[in-house]
């Protein structure tokens, strides 16, 4: 299948890994298309002055992915005052956010009402009641190993096509192709015309990111 947008994958995986190897392509025609934010786990005041920087680059098409972790060990705090930091970032660039969100989406959400770009949930694997929360602010969801559970199949369902991505995240075991089968089935429609909503809810999203 061609022309597939997997909107969210890891290279590579670790703790301010993609700083780093942004850094690498620094200045260079060489650089591929990333986003780039301060994960709740990984972050740090000073890891987010080198992002205001690297974050300036027109290669980097998002923030992210940033927001609040319930489950983490870094203070509610620091988490907060990071996230709203990145959405106040993205907002001056003009580039959407990628939202991590684990047990938090009132807080993510009142942090993201001073949000002036696109949003989008990434790993969203919640119920219709979450979904539809979100899909009134107007914030897309993305999806991927959760698409292949049975308890998330009639949510799935519900979403409208022209507010979901799909993605792979850190899953090297997750091919982006099965995801978009699977979806188009449980959507009952062709696989090509899901790529092609995906592909435009893509250049809707991210045309003023460059």
């Amino acid at each position: 299948m061609k022309g597939i947008i997997d909107i969210h994958t890891h290279t590579p995986g670790h703790s301010n890994a993609l700083l780093n190897y942004y850094r690498q392509f620094e200045q260079s025609a060489a650089v591929p298309c990333c986003s780039l934010g301060l994960h709740p786990w990984y972050t740090d005041e000073a890891t987010f002055e080198q992002l205001a920087i690297f974050a300036e680059q027109e290669n980097v098409l998002a923030i992210g992915e940033c927001g609040l972790d319930k489950l983490c060990e870094t203070g509610w705090f620091l988490q907060e005052e990071l996230f709203r930091l990145q959405v106040e970032l993205a907002n001056r660039l003009n580039k959407p956010l990628i939202i991590h969100c684990v047990r938090a989406y009132s807080e993510c959400i009142q942090v993201l009402a001073s949000a002036k770009v696109p949003v989008i949930f990434h790993g969203f694997n919640r119920n219709l009641s979450v979904a539809q929360m979100l899909l009134a602010k107007g914030f897309y969801l993305s999806i991927g190993a959760a698409i292949f559970n049975t308890a998330f199949e009639a949510v799935f369902a519900a979403l409208p096509p022209e507010r979901i991505f799909f993605e792979t995240d850190d899953r090297a075991d997750l091919a982006i192709e099965s995801v978009y089968k699977r979806a188009a089935e449980l959507q009952k429609i062709e696989v090509e015309s899901l790529i092609l909503q995906v592909e435009h809810n893509f250049q809707k999203v991210f045309s003023n990111a460059r």
